[in-house]
């Protein structure tokens, strides 16, 4: 029997983001999908940051019928804590989960008896089914088709800007992935690459240049992943004349050189570029299935860098199938040596829904069951090897990153034979001096650095 929700309904859709800087797209795509609809929607942000009490203040001021939450690896336990006191505040509301937290494992959210309903996968429709009264919301999960990505309207109403100033814009051009890397939720066959019509994007990014604050960051898993699609975007934005800036996540075997000569022509500051390189050891990058040529991809970098109008983010990611200490320390080695304006050492995520995941126990794979999931050992890397590489991946943000450190670092690299023995060597002076590597402290990053030196 369906249940018919009742006129008006009020629908307060709830995104607990990781920072105060950034916005949860989803929820204002899946209100622009009920546009039309006889429901007054309203959207609370907040950060896992905030005070839990003045985020249930606010819940229980909208008096909401149904409160609807997003739910990711770095909300998810925020989430848990305030799923109760929701029900608490609002008793007679529907609490609607859903996001990749809660697409992966359904069932353990649907056991609390807080939660009456799951929405798995891309939620646009299902939402819109929800929000009119066409489907059951009581203890179920729903499934249901999305529309062609292309058919899905602009999430953004003119009145959502004045409540992104200091925060970014986050806008997709294409969903899914060309590729298959076994670490990613975007590799599932049911992640299928989808792209919104180039005539549209082109006009809806007119209309962010227009109204958007700052920052307008494509989630767009391989930006490139159609080259001349992407130029056409790059030329576009280029010849706008705007003063704004453009984040995209770039795969860099795939930067030919009508890109660079193409990206070269842009004004300094207008694009910032997310590139993964994760490893350079060639027999990692095929057991993850991640294609690429690394000469290729550390030429393209290289050429980008030099360029230096491009803002450049390296990613590594430590603990994936064959990569050793030793490896994981020569593709840092190789991804340092090209002098990227950010580069992130990451520690695997074993994310549910994932073929990593599914594979941890043949990999000898060992990791936290809570969220983030970040491995612990496999079989290739022991928990000593990885508590190294944290150390390291601290000390390169607070040392590297930040861009203070800069000539007292290049100083320091003469010394050793490579960035990550400096790095190495760094880390354990850190601990001798009874700091934690991993926590940004400025004030003693100076004092334990300048001690350092001048020891070495």
């Amino acid at each position: 029997m369906k249940t018919r929700v009742n006129k008006p309904t009020d629908i307060l859709l709830l995104g607990i983001n990781a920072r105060y800087s950034h916005s949860n797209p989803a929820l204002y795509s899946l209100r622009a999908c009920c546009r039309g609809l006889d429901r007054r929607i309203e959207i609370l942000e907040s950060s896992i940051n905030a005070n839990p009490e003045k985020i249930i203040a606010d819940i229980a001021a909208s008096h909401a019928g149904i409160v609807g939450v997003s739910v990711y690896i770095w909300n998810s336990r925020m989430v848990r804590i305030l799923l109760p006191r929701i029900k608490e505040s609002l008793p007679d509301c529907r609490v609607v989960l859903g996001g990749p937290e809660v697409t992966h494992a359904p069932d353990e959210w649907l056991s609390m008896n807080v939660v009456d309903c799951v929405v798995a996968g891309p939620g646009e429709a299902a939402f819109r089914k929800i929000a009119s009264g066409d489907v059951d919301i009581r203890g179920k999960l729903i499934r249901v088709a999305n529309s062609p990505f292309a058919e899905l309207p602009f999430p953004y109403d003119d009145t959502d800007f004045a409540r992104f100033a200091n925060r970014y814009v986050y806008y997709e051009s294409g969903r899914g992935c060309p590729y298959r890397c076994a670490y990613c939720l975007s590799s599932r066959s049911d992640a299928r690459l989808d792209f919104r019509d180039l005539s549209t994007v082109l006009r809806e990014l007119d209309a962010l240049i227009m109204k958007a604050p700052g920052t307008v960051k494509f989630v767009d898993r391989t930006f490139n992943a159609r080259p001349e699609r992407a130029r056409a975007i790059w030329r576009h934005l280029i010849g706008s004349g705007t003063e704004k800036r453009f984040h995209f996540e770039v795969h860099p075997a795939l930067l030919g050189d009508e890109d660079l000569a193409l990206l070269k022509t842009a004004r300094p500051g207008l694009f910032q570029f997310e590139i993964g390189v994760q490893s350079t050891n060639e027999e990692t990058l095929r057991a993850v299935h991640r294609a690429g040529d690394w000469p290729a991809s550390r030429r393209a970098i290289s050429r980008l860098v030099a360029a230096g109008n491009i803002r450049t983010h390296l990613d590594l990611i430590a603990g994936l199938p064959y990569d050793t200490l030793e490896t994981i320390a020569r593709s840092f080695d190789e991804a340092y040596s090209l002098g990227p304006d950010h580069l992130q050492l990451g520690i695997l995520k074993v994310l549910p829904g994932t073929e990593t995941r599914e594979r941890a126990m043949e990999h000898s794979m060992s990791y936290n069951p809570e969220p983030p999931y970040g491995i612990l050992e496999n079989r290739w890397i022991s928990a000593d090897g990885l508590s190294l590489v944290r150390d390291v991946a601290g000390l390169v943000d607070s040392l590297y990153n930040t861009g203070r450190f800069r000539a007292e670092l290049n100083a320091l690299e003469v010394s050793f034979e490579t960035p990550f023995a400096m790095f190495s060597a760094l880390a354990n002076r850190w601990r001798e001096m009874g700091y934690d590597p991993r926590r940004k402290d400025p004030e003693a990053a100076a004092r334990a650095l300048a001690s350092f030196a001048s020891a070495v």
